[in-house]
């Protein structure tokens, strides 16, 4: 007997649930609730249709060739080279000897060295 109010149960419920879904469904699908959006998009498509301008013609870009990439920055200030004295117009052939040893700070060039600081020692101080 268990058994058998067990499976009427089952039925009843299953029942039950699909009386529910099949209301819920009626319910959504009665009358025409969309009607007046389906006049409005009547009457927007029925007016007449404008036209569209067509895109101008445009010039094709000529590319800008710059020439003055060997010159000066003109955002870098100009550097002032100063008029050589007589002592150094005498000394413009002046090289080290062939057979010369050369030292390891002369492996870098001399725009490439630059003064960083000094150091100090009971009162002497060194470059």
């Amino acid at each position: 007997m268990n058994e058998d109010n067990g499976v009427k149960i089952m039925f009843g419920e299953r029942l039950l649930k699909i009386v529910l879904l099949v209301s819920l469904l009626s319910g959504c699908a009665a009358g025409d609730q969309f009607a007046d959006l389906r006049v409005f998009m009547k009457e927007v498509e029925n007016k007449p249709r404008g036209s569209i301008a067509p895109l101008p013609e445009f010039e094709s870009y000529q590319a800008f060739t710059y020439g003055a990439a060997n010159q000066r920055s003109p955002f870098e200030p100009p550097i002032i080279v100063p008029p050589k004295t007589a002592e150094q117009k005498r000394n413009v052939g002046v090289k080290p000897p062939k057979n010369h040893v050369k030292q390891f700070l002369e492996r870098f060039p001399l725009s490439a060295l630059a003064m960083v600081g000094t150091l100090q020692k009971d009162n002497s101080t060194s470059h």
